[in-house]
């Protein structure tokens, strides 16, 4: 009878084992299908094409015309201000508010004359649209 005893007991915790493996298994199944589950959506909205909120509001100023020593159309972003290097004509407006999305370059523009000389950095402008 205790021999008996001796299996049975042996048998109950190796079944017991054999659970608690399985619950553990159980548990890292259900973690991984969410994981699996979440997977697209976390990539969809990462991959969502951004709207206004990328753009950076603008206004384009006149700096006067390059040929006469003057600075040409100057972009101010907040407190800065930035020669563009790709302007389009049909935003060479002074005072017009845009958006904008741009580059900033590693380069400045020098304009003036030998006193009055002033440097913007240079940017390249690869989205604009009117306010």
């Amino acid at each position: 009878m205790k021999r008996y005893f001796l299996i049975f007991a042996a048998s109950f915790s190796q079944l017991r084992l054999l659970l608690s493996r399985h619950k553990q298994e159980q548990y890292f199944i259900n973690k991984m299908f969410l994981f699996i589950l979440l997977l697209p959506l976390l990539i969809g909205t990462s991959c969502k094409k951004q709207t206004n909120d990328k753009f950076t509001e603008a206004v384009i100023l006149d700096g006067g015309p390059i040929a006469t020593e003057q600075c040409g159309w100057i972009i101010k972003v907040n407190d800065s201000y930035y020669s563009a290097i790709n302007l389009p004509k049909e935003f060479e407006h002074d005072k017009m508010h845009v958006f904008i999305n741009y580059t900033l370059l590693d380069e400045d523009f020098i304009c003036g004359n030998a006193t009055t000389y002033r440097s913007y950095k240079k940017i390249k402008i690869t989205e604009v649209k009117k306010k």
